[in-house]
């Protein structure tokens, strides 16, 4: 429930004043954000990923990658690019993507992890661009709803493939092309 609240306020916002700067009149408007924000992830990281149902994987990963995406930015807010977002580890990194910021079955994993190590890898379906999110200008805004087993084909339902052409909220560019 809370997913889809996000996602309309940030529509709306994001008409009048940009990316990051929606994020924080968002953080504004609904004071109590980041602890749903924070739940939610926690709900995610404390999920038996090994024992998920058929088909559940996949939204999971995606909703971890969105969900920690939005956090990274609220966190560090104000910034004008999610690339000044400095976090990741090596003289050379640019932006959060290389970060541990969340463990999962024991493991700290990273954005890049998530998108380049497992889901790109597993899945191998180019239509993730239209699923994950990096909050940047260019690619793909957030669903309007938390992925689910029966919706996690990025090209499945209307909401995504309306995207293709016409709206952009939250949008990624991805660091590796």
């Amino acid at each position: 429930v809370w997913w889809a609240t996000i996602i309309f306020a940030m529509e709306r916002l994001f008409a009048k004043s940009g990316v990051l700067l929606a994020l924080a009149l968002l953080a504004a408007e609904f004071g109590g954000i980041e602890h749903a924000l924070d739940a939610y992830i926690a709900r995610l990281a404390a999920s038996p990923v090994d024992r998920l149902a058929r088909g559940a994987p996949l939204a999971y990963w995606i909703n971890l990658y969105n969900a920690l995406t939005v956090k990274v930015v609220l966190d560090h807010y104000p910034v004008t690019s999610i690339r000044d977002i400095d976090i990741s580890p090596g003289f050379f990194s640019d932006g959060p993507w290389g970060r541990n910021l969340i463990e999962i079955a024991g493991e700290k994993i990273s954005l890049n992890d998530i998108e380049h190590g497992i889901l790109r890898p597993i899945w191998r379906d180019p239509r993730l661009r239209y699923a994950l999110n990096c909050a940047a200008r260019g690619c793909s805004h957030l669903p309007p709803r938390a992925f689910t087993a029966d919706n996690a084909d990025p090209m499945r339902s209307e909401d995504h493939t309306s995207e293709l052409h016409f709206r952009r909220i939250l949008v990624c560019r991805l660091p590796y092309g």
